[in-house]
């Protein structure tokens, strides 16, 4: 290794402190390589914590003797990695997705030493490759979370102060299955605003819509199933499946969501996993049509198919399709989504409808996995809920939303002309804009971030043969003001 010594001060003259830098002296690696691997050691084992200033790379190069050039390919390999990001007129800086304290990565040495006494699956986890950071874990980016300034907090904290005496009252009569008022509310809720059939016995509340995928997965799904997802799809989903040893069949999407002509042809398939209401990334809606095409294929194979909700409250100019939960009369669908995109991050709890055959499994496998969680966050959406407040919030949101949205396709098309093609999809919070230009995707992405565009490569949504050119624009977080600032300073760069 190479120790180097780093100190460094940024443009308003901030002194930092010294950083070493751990540089391998493998000269088979590329040099912006290494000090990448360098950088990366830094961040992952706490020495630089979430928002501490990086040096320029004109104050990198110089330090460490290197050419410029080597500096800005370190950065923009770290800021595609999700590790750095760039703020225009301030500099670089860690991202808050990793936070200081983190151990150390465990050498490959001390990795295959002590897998010996691993299970199957720690091994099958072993063998993936690292989940990498998505457009969902850019909370900064809004992919993953409503913006703060819609957010309906002076509501929620009246609720959550209303309900904290009750909450510790109660705490000792916690329900597996969750609380029951807000099952009820939330049956009540989804049958109105979403044409589900089920009642309170159907439904399991969990802390997050992570622990819905893991749980449901694990009861349905052998090592060796083949298991149909959507490709481009959600990244979580499969990483899920390929942890438990799943044969992934990815099936293709088009304007009409999953394409059940290519499903149709797999060989015992025993699952699928969809999200009909907002395809993760593209935004399809699946047609009608093809949810009774693939509810028909799951009754044929004696398959199930597990409908992930995402996204389903942000419709623009078309009303919203029945969930395939409603429209199921085998029982074949189990039904998932979560609070993220309305309410995170003052609640993130996800739940699931499940068939009645299947409630009493699910149970078991909740008690050893989650039997306790927030019951304060619990009463308080329950009320929320009841009062109604949800709907509003939705339909206020979906206002401001829909005008952000139209702004920025608009600029985009005024600016880019053919240049730029946009999947006009009326659902979600962010498009899905196909680039043609002569730049690579991540210098295309590097001036976007610049320019204060929230963006994010489709590429990791894949499983084989991502887009070029391909990314993810949300217009969420931005003012329809800040929103044409950002394209007119990103296209006056191209």
């Amino acid at each position: 290794m190479i120790l180097s010594e780093v100190a460094y001060v940024n443009e308003s003259g901030q002194k930092f402190q010294f950083l070493q830098l751990n540089i391998d002296v493998d000269s088979r690696i590329p040099l912006y390589r290494r000090m990448t691997n360098a950088i990366k050691e830094c961040i992952e084992s706490g020495r630089l914590a979430p928002g501490d200033c990086m040096p320029s790379t004109r104050q990198l190069a110089s330090i460490l003797g290197v050419a410029r050039i080597t500096a800005v390919n370190s950065y923009d390999l770290l800021i595609n990695q999700g590790y750095l990001k760039t703020a225009v007129g301030k500099g670089t800086f860690v991202c808050h997705n990793f936070s200081s304290g983190t151990a150390a990565p465990v050498s490959i040495n001390n990795q295959a030493h002590e897998a010996k006494r691993l299970s199957a699956y720690a091994h099958q986890l072993l063998s993936l490759p690292v989940l990498s950071s998505t457009s969902a874990d850019q909370a900064d980016l809004h992919f993953g979370a409503p913006p703060t300034d819609l957010l309906p907090v002076k509501q929620w904290r009246r609720l959550l102060v209303q309900h904290c005496p009750d909450a510790q009252v109660a705490s000792e009569a916690s329900d597996l299955m969750g609380y029951l008022p807000l099952r009820q509310a939330l049956a009540a809720y989804l049958k109105r605003t979403r044409n589900l059939d089920c009642n309170a016995d159907m439904i399991f509340l969990f802390s997050n819509a992570q622990q819905t995928v893991n749980l449901i997965s694990r009861l349905l799904v052998d090592q060796s199933d083949t298991v149909a997802l959507e490709n481009p799809g959600f990244v979580f989903a499969r990483k899920t499946m390929q942890s438990i040893g799943a044969n992934i069949a990815p099936v293709s999407v088009d304007t009409q969501g999953m394409v059940i002509s290519e499903l149709s042809q797999l060989a015992d398939c025993k699952l699928a996993y969809v999200t009909p209401s907002h395809h993760d990334p593209t935004g399809a809606v699946m047609s009608l049509h093809r949810r009774y095409q693939l509810l028909d294929w799951a009754a044929k194979n004696k398959a199930y198919i597990i409908e992930d909700d995402y996204d389903c409250e942000y419709n623009y100019g078309n009303a919203p399709l029945p969930a395939l939960q409603g429209l199921d009369t085998e029982q074949s669908v189990i039904y998932i989504s979560t609070f993220w995109k309305t309410l995170h991050p003052l609640v993130s709890l996800g739940f699931m409808v499940a068939p009645s055959h299947l409630i009493p499994i699910i149970k078991r496998a909740k008690m050893l996995s989650e039997r306790n969680f927030s019951l304060l966050d619990q009463m308080t959406l329950c009320e929320f809920i009841s009062q109604g407040c949800l709907e509003s919030h939705i339909a206020r949101t979906r206002k401001i939303l829909a005008g952000r949205r139209q702004q920025l396709i608009y600029a985009l098309t005024n600016a880019l002309g053919k240049r730029v093609e946009i999947t006009r999809h009326g659902s979600g919070v962010h498009i899905i804009a196909q680039f043609n230009l002569a730049l690579a995707d991540n210098e295309i992405l590097k001036l976007g971030h610049q320019a204060g565009l929230a963006m994010a490569s489709t590429s990791s949504y894949y499983l084989s043969n991502p887009k070029r050119g391909e990314f993810l624009l949300s217009f969420s977080g931005l003012s329809t003001e800040n929103i044409s600032h950002a394209v007119s300073a990103f296209t006056n760069q191209l």
